[in-house]
This record gives C-alpha cells, sequence and structure tokens, in this order.
C-alpha cells in the first residue's frame, strides 16, 4: 500500500493540477473586481443596484472612503430620480465631503433644481 506524504504542519495543502485557488471577496483583486463592477451598475444608471454593491464593499471594508462614497453618490442619484432633492442634495454633499475629487458627485450637485427659498414672503420683509 503506497502512502502518500502530507504535508508539513502550517503548510498549505496542495491542489490537483488544473484546480484554481478561489480568491476571497476580502482580498485586494476581488474587492477591485467588486468595485468595478459596482462602478458598471453606476455607468447603466443602476442606483439601487449600485447602492447595494457599495454598501457591501463599505462593510467589507469600512476604511476605504471611496466605497462609502460612492455609496452616498448612488443614494444621491436614487432620490434625485424620485424626486427627492433634499435628500439627493444631502447624500451628495455626504459623498463629495468623502472624497472631494468625486467629479460624478460634483456635476450631479449642480444639476439639481435649485434650492427653494426659506420662509415666505413675509419673512423676506421681516428678518429676525
Amino acid at each position: 500500500m503506497p502512502t502518500t506524504a502530507s504535508p508539513p504542519p502550517g503548510a498549505a495543502p496542495s491542489r490537483p493540477s488544473g484546480v484554481r485557488a478561489v480568491t476571497p471577496a476580502s482580498t485586494p483583486s476581488a474587492a477591485d473586481d467588486n468595485f468595478e463592477q459596482a462602478l458598471d451598475l453606476l455607468r447603466r444608471k443602476l442606483w439601487n443596484d449600485a447602492r447595494q454593491a457599495f454598501h457591501k464593499l463599505a462593510v467589507a471594508a469600512p476604511h476605504d472612503k471611496r466605497y462609502r462614497s460612492h455609496m452616498h453618490y448612488a443614494r444621491g442619484r436614487e432620490a434625485a430620480d424620485a424626486g427627492r432633492y433634499d435628500e439627493a442634495r444631502a447624500e451628495l454633499q455626504r459623498a463629495l465631503a468623502l472624497e472631494p475629487e468625486l467629479q460624478a458627485a460634483k456635476r450631479a450637485l449642480e444639476d439639481l433644481p435649485p434650492e427653494p427659498p426659506t420662509g415666505g414672503l413675509l419673512s423676506r420683509f421681516f428678518k429676525r
């Protein structure tokens, strides 16, 4: 009966030839792939799906601000499409607070309708 040598303690077990190792989602290359997929969802204007994808990335890597900034950007676009402009403005501003150079958020913020004036007609004449 032939004996097979087992790997030394602490060594990774060998895989049969032709079998690739599965890359866990926590590795940098898997996170980069997931980030690119989430960006593709943004490009396709699938705001809800993109928001969920960036949320998963942000939970897995809370220290990475770009995941959170893109999640807020997707939330902002989602709110804007639903006509919730105040919410959209707040989300886009959160995105820019995390990543000030996020051009897509800057453009989306500029594209929102102007904020309505605060107060009524009388408040313009009788300022406190």
